[in-house]
């Protein structure tokens, strides 16, 4: 049996929020709510339970109290490849979260590649300051169980 801590965090309308619905009850809702500070939920998977934090998004992460992650184990940090003008904050986050929450293992996720073609796809790949650990699509939810593997 283990418990997690699970912060999912990134920049405002990544998907973070559709990730998570995807991920716990199977669902999409085409509709888009910004969330306005911290959600919480509760998940049990077998023995192991989840505590998930689905933090509001920020411009920068140094904007978030750190109380937030206070004893995380897993912190998703979440892009939008349909919107390469937020990838600039993305290195800059990355390093700020790996540095400010060294106990924590940091996962990188590429979302909503639904959005577009193969060759935009690997264009935006190309263009983010490292490689994502999953490349998912809230909407269709590919690639989204995966992310039970990261943890």
């Amino acid at each position: 049996m283990k418990n997690s801590k699970i912060i999912f965090t990134g920049s405002f309308a990544t998907g973070k929020s559709s990730i998570l619905a995807q991920l716990l009850e199977e669902s999409f809702q085409p509709t888009y709510h910004t969330t306005i500070g911290p959600r919480f939920l509760e998940y049990q998977k077998g023995d192991d339970y989840y505590f998930f934090v689905d933090l509001g998004g920020e411009v920068g992460q140094e904007k978030i109290p750190a109380i937030r992650f206070l004893n995380a184990q897993h912190i998703v940090y979440v892009v939008d490849l349909s919107r390469p003008q937020t990838f600039g904050q993305v290195k800059k986050d990355l390093i700020f979260l790996a540095w400010r929450y060294p106990k924590a293992q940091l996962h990188f996720l590429a979302n909503k590649q639904d959005l577009l073609t193969e060759n935009v796809l690997a264009a935006r790949l190309m263009a983010l300051p490292q490689e994502p650990a999953l490349i998912c699509s809230a909407k269709t939810a590919e690639q989204i169980q995966a992310i039970w593997n990261l943890f």
